[in-house]
Protein backbone atom coordinates (compact mmCIF):
# COMPACT_ATOMS: atom_id res chain seq x y z
CA UNK A 1 0.00 0.00 0.00
CA UNK A 2 1.54 3.52 -0.71
CA UNK A 3 0.29 6.24 1.19
CA UNK A 4 0.91 10.16 0.56
CA UNK A 5 -0.32 13.72 1.61
CA UNK A 6 -0.36 16.99 0.00
CA UNK A 7 -1.67 18.67 2.76
CA UNK A 8 -2.98 18.08 6.09
CA UNK A 9 -6.48 18.21 4.77
CA UNK A 10 -6.01 15.55 1.66
CA UNK A 11 -4.32 11.77 1.89
CA UNK A 12 -4.72 9.41 -0.72
CA UNK A 13 -3.51 5.54 -0.56
CA UNK A 14 -2.69 3.10 -3.22
CA UNK A 15 -3.68 -0.14 -2.77
CA UNK A 16 -1.38 -2.64 -4.58
CA UNK A 17 -1.07 -4.33 -8.04
CA UNK A 18 0.17 -7.41 -8.92
CA UNK A 19 2.70 -6.01 -11.00
CA UNK A 20 4.60 -4.03 -7.96
CA UNK A 21 5.22 -7.49 -6.49
CA UNK A 22 6.89 -9.26 -9.73
CA UNK A 23 9.75 -8.54 -11.61
CA UNK A 24 9.47 -6.68 -15.06
CA UNK A 25 11.04 -9.99 -16.52
CA UNK A 26 8.38 -12.48 -14.64
CA UNK A 27 5.28 -9.53 -16.10
CA UNK A 28 6.24 -10.34 -19.34
CA UNK A 29 5.54 -13.98 -18.94
CA UNK A 30 1.84 -13.10 -18.30
CA UNK A 31 -0.31 -11.62 -20.61
CA UNK A 32 -1.98 -8.74 -18.56
CA UNK A 33 -5.39 -7.97 -19.27
CA UNK A 34 -7.29 -5.97 -16.92
CA UNK A 35 -5.48 -3.69 -13.96
CA UNK A 36 -7.84 -2.36 -11.13
CA UNK A 37 -6.19 0.36 -8.77
CA UNK A 38 -8.14 0.91 -5.01
CA UNK A 39 -8.19 4.08 -3.94
CA UNK A 40 -9.04 5.88 -0.97
CA UNK A 41 -9.22 10.02 -0.29
CA UNK A 42 -9.61 11.30 2.91
CA UNK A 43 -10.77 15.50 2.76
CA UNK A 44 -10.15 16.97 6.13
CA UNK A 45 -12.06 20.26 5.45
CA UNK A 46 -12.88 21.10 1.75
CA UNK A 47 -13.35 25.08 0.99
CA UNK A 48 -16.61 25.14 -0.94
CA UNK A 49 -15.53 29.12 -2.09
CA UNK A 50 -12.25 28.01 -3.61
CA UNK A 51 -13.13 24.33 -5.36
CA UNK A 52 -10.37 23.04 -3.22
CA UNK A 53 -9.59 20.15 -3.37
CA UNK A 54 -9.41 19.78 -6.56
CA UNK A 55 -7.76 15.81 -7.50
CA UNK A 56 -6.53 14.37 -10.97
CA UNK A 57 -5.89 11.04 -10.87
CA UNK A 58 -3.64 9.66 -14.39
CA UNK A 59 -3.69 5.74 -15.43
CA UNK A 60 -1.38 4.70 -18.35
CA UNK A 61 -1.39 1.48 -20.41
CA UNK A 62 2.55 1.90 -20.93
CA UNK A 63 4.93 3.10 -18.53
CA UNK A 64 4.51 6.81 -19.40
CA UNK A 65 2.18 9.78 -21.02
CA UNK A 66 2.92 9.21 -24.54
CA UNK A 67 0.26 7.89 -26.76
CA UNK A 68 -2.87 6.80 -25.03
CA UNK A 69 -3.84 7.61 -21.11
CA UNK A 70 -6.53 8.38 -19.02
CA UNK A 71 -7.43 11.12 -16.41
CA UNK A 72 -10.25 10.78 -13.78
CA UNK A 73 -10.79 14.54 -11.86
CA UNK A 74 -13.02 14.64 -8.90
CA UNK A 75 -14.51 17.82 -7.88
CA UNK A 76 -13.63 19.68 -11.22
CA UNK A 77 -13.75 19.05 -14.92
CA UNK A 78 -11.32 20.77 -16.97
CA UNK A 79 -11.85 20.31 -20.29
CA UNK A 80 -12.41 21.68 -22.82
CA UNK A 81 -13.09 24.85 -20.02
CA UNK A 82 -12.93 24.56 -15.83
CA UNK A 83 -15.90 23.69 -14.48
CA UNK A 84 -16.79 23.43 -10.66
CA UNK A 85 -17.39 20.14 -8.80
CA UNK A 86 -18.15 16.43 -9.97
CA UNK A 87 -16.66 14.33 -11.48
CA UNK A 88 -14.97 13.71 -15.34
CA UNK A 89 -13.13 11.06 -17.35
CA UNK A 90 -10.46 12.24 -19.82
CA UNK A 91 -9.28 9.95 -22.67
CA UNK A 92 -5.75 11.87 -24.27
CA UNK A 93 -3.37 11.39 -27.13
CA UNK A 94 0.13 12.57 -25.46
CA UNK A 95 -0.79 16.00 -25.18
CA UNK A 96 -4.13 16.66 -26.45
CA UNK A 97 -7.71 15.87 -25.14
CA UNK A 98 -9.28 13.98 -27.51
CA UNK A 99 -12.57 12.70 -25.23
CA UNK A 100 -14.29 13.58 -22.39
CA UNK A 101 -16.99 11.46 -20.28
CA UNK A 102 -19.00 13.77 -17.55
CA UNK A 103 -20.56 12.03 -14.27
CA UNK A 104 -23.83 13.08 -13.14
CA UNK A 105 -23.33 14.25 -9.92
CA UNK A 106 -22.68 18.18 -10.01
CA UNK A 107 -21.71 19.14 -6.56
CA UNK A 108 -18.50 20.17 -4.80
CA UNK A 109 -17.07 18.56 -2.14
CA UNK A 110 -18.53 20.07 1.22
CA UNK A 111 -18.18 17.33 4.46
CA UNK A 112 -15.87 18.03 6.57
CA UNK A 113 -13.83 14.38 7.35
CA UNK A 114 -15.66 12.68 4.08
CA UNK A 115 -13.71 9.80 2.83
CA UNK A 116 -13.92 8.69 -1.04
CA UNK A 117 -13.27 5.37 -2.72
CA UNK A 118 -13.01 4.37 -6.20
CA UNK A 119 -11.26 1.83 -8.61
CA UNK A 120 -9.74 2.71 -11.61
CA UNK A 121 -9.94 -0.25 -13.70
CA UNK A 122 -8.26 -0.34 -17.53
CA UNK A 123 -8.30 -3.06 -19.68
CA UNK A 124 -8.18 -4.39 -23.02
CA UNK A 125 -10.30 -6.54 -25.15
CA UNK A 126 -10.46 -7.68 -28.93
CA UNK A 127 -8.51 -4.00 -29.86
CA UNK A 128 -10.00 -1.90 -27.32
CA UNK A 129 -8.72 -0.52 -24.33
CA UNK A 130 -11.19 0.83 -21.49
CA UNK A 131 -10.90 2.96 -18.31
CA UNK A 132 -13.49 2.97 -16.21
CA UNK A 133 -14.13 4.64 -12.62
CA UNK A 134 -16.16 1.22 -10.33
CA UNK A 135 -17.49 1.15 -7.41
CA UNK A 136 -16.64 4.04 -5.51
CA UNK A 137 -18.90 6.06 -2.99
CA UNK A 138 -18.59 9.27 -0.92
CA UNK A 139 -21.13 11.92 1.05
CA UNK A 140 -21.02 14.62 -1.14
CA UNK A 141 -21.83 12.07 -4.37
CA UNK A 142 -22.97 9.23 -2.74
CA UNK A 143 -22.46 6.85 -5.71
CA UNK A 144 -19.41 6.72 -7.90
CA UNK A 145 -19.31 4.75 -11.54
CA UNK A 146 -20.52 1.98 -12.16
CA UNK A 147 -23.01 3.67 -14.45
CA UNK A 148 -21.23 4.07 -17.57
CA UNK A 149 -21.00 7.74 -17.04
CA UNK A 150 -17.50 7.74 -16.23
CA UNK A 151 -16.00 5.04 -18.79
CA UNK A 152 -13.85 5.88 -21.56
CA UNK A 153 -13.08 2.83 -24.35
CA UNK A 154 -10.34 3.66 -27.89
CA UNK A 155 -9.34 1.30 -30.39
CA UNK A 156 -5.63 0.05 -30.13
CA UNK A 157 -3.46 -2.35 -31.24
CA UNK A 158 -2.29 -3.36 -28.16
CA UNK A 159 -3.02 -7.14 -27.23
CA UNK A 160 -1.92 -6.47 -23.63
CA UNK A 161 -1.21 -4.26 -20.61
CA UNK A 162 2.23 -5.49 -19.72
CA UNK A 163 3.54 -2.11 -20.28
CA UNK A 164 1.61 -0.61 -17.13
CA UNK A 165 3.58 0.66 -14.46
CA UNK A 166 1.99 1.49 -11.08
CA UNK A 167 4.47 4.47 -10.83
CA UNK A 168 2.81 6.87 -13.36
CA UNK A 169 -0.61 6.34 -11.29
CA UNK A 170 1.27 6.88 -7.78
CA UNK A 171 3.18 10.24 -9.08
Amino acid sequence: MYSFARNRNVACRFFGSLCLFISPAAVDAYEIVSIEEHWELHVGGPDVDSNSPQISMVMSPTGGLEGDYFVFTLNHGNVPGFTAGGMQVQHWYDEEAVDTSNGPQLETLSHNDETISWTQKLSVNNGTITFEILDGSSQTWNVLGGQGYLKASVSTAMETLNSYRPAVSIT
